[in-house]
């Protein structure tokens, strides 16, 4: 390897709003290991070799490019590589650590690339989460930041509705993760949200020893005791102050028309995963979503009723002594 840094750093990778922030500030904890706030540098190095196929299948990109000015394939991905390297190596020593880890949160659109530059020097960590909760809040963190990253224009573009869109760029990231599994086991290690927020301390155990580190007593709560972290982060994970499982299931909430729509692009990727898939009984006729609609107009209306009556109400006389 041409840095110096051992033990191979690490990449947490996974759809966002999975999860990856929180595994990072745990991770960022432990005495061995750097993984501070976002850089984008693997994310940003994928879109440096992206390339367009034209004519005839020829990729038009910089790899191409300067291919035919005389500088290979190879020594493009290793001169990004050494970067990297040279990057993240110089800030773990410059914070006392023996090794890094990167997370960003739009780096799993990018799995493939990333691969391709950095081969088998890194070792990965894939966070995933039930897809449905991925949706939900990834609406919610879309909405807080007021867009859409560039990560997911494409599918807002083809689907009118977000969680549709959201629910097909969570299953094209997941086949990026089974295919990261299939060609690198022995690299990769799989974090499931729902045990990780349920069962922190029994997580991190297996993982450290994954990664050849040892575990130190009080990091759970050391971690999430921290404050901001250096770079970018997700404006969600840094107001918790504990690890707990309230965003589990909030799937849900969503009615049986949305879920309908859902399912069928889901539930193959769930099945695969180890997570139950969604089962809806009987069929939504078009009749039937008409008087559910309908029903949901007279509780609205009944809602506004009582409030405006609730304005209108005079005062009630004071009681006399």
């Amino acid at each position: 390897m041409s840095h110096e840094i051992r033990k191979p750093p690490i990449a947490i990778v996974g759809f966002p709003r999975s999860g990856t922030t929180l595994l990072r500030r745990l991770l960022d904890a432990h005495p061995h290991i750097d993984s501070p706030g976002e850089s984008y540098l693997l994310s940003a190095c994928a879109r440096f070799i992206h390339a367009d196929r034209v004519v005839d299948g020829v990729e038009a990109g910089v790899l191409g490019g300067l291919e035919l000015l005389g500088t290979s394939r190879d020594e493009v991905t290793g001169r990004l590589r050494k970067l990297v390297f040279d990057l993240r190596d110089e800030r773990a020593r410059r914070v006392g650590k023996s090794r890094w880890a990167e997370k960003t949160a739009i780096d799993g659109f990018h799995l493939d690339a990333i691969r391709r530059i950095f081969a088998d020097e890194l070792t990965y960590v894939c966070v995933i989460r039930h897809g449905l909760d991925v949706c939900v809040s990834t609406l919610e963190w879309c909405q807080r930041i007021e867009s859409f990253p560039a990560e997911l224009h494409r599918y807002v573009a083809q689907h009118s509705q977000p969680l549709v869109a959201f629910a097909h760029a969570w299953v094209d990231v997941m086949q990026a993760l089974e295919r990261l599994q299939q060609d690198g086991r022995e690299r990769t290690f799989v974090v499931r949200y729902e045990h990780l927020v349920t069962a922190p301390e029994d997580v991190l155990r297996e993982l450290l020893e994954h990664l050849g580190e040892t575990w130190v007593e009080g990091l759970v709560d050391g971690a999430l005791a921290s404050g901001l972290p250096d770079g970018f982060g997700d404006w969600k994970a840094y107001g918790r102050v504990t690890v707990d499982a309230r965003s589990v299931g909030r799937w849900r909430s969503l009615s049986d028309g949305t879920l309908r729509q859902l399912a069928p692009i889901v539930n193959p990727t769930l099945s695969r995963w180890g997570y139950d898939p969604i089962d809806l009984d009987g069929e939504l006729t078009q009749a039937v979503a008409l008087r559910r609609y309908e029903l949901s107009l007279l509780a609205q209306r009944a809602k506004l009723t009582a409030r405006n009556e609730a304005e209108v109400r005079p005062p009630a006389e004071p009681q006399a002594n």
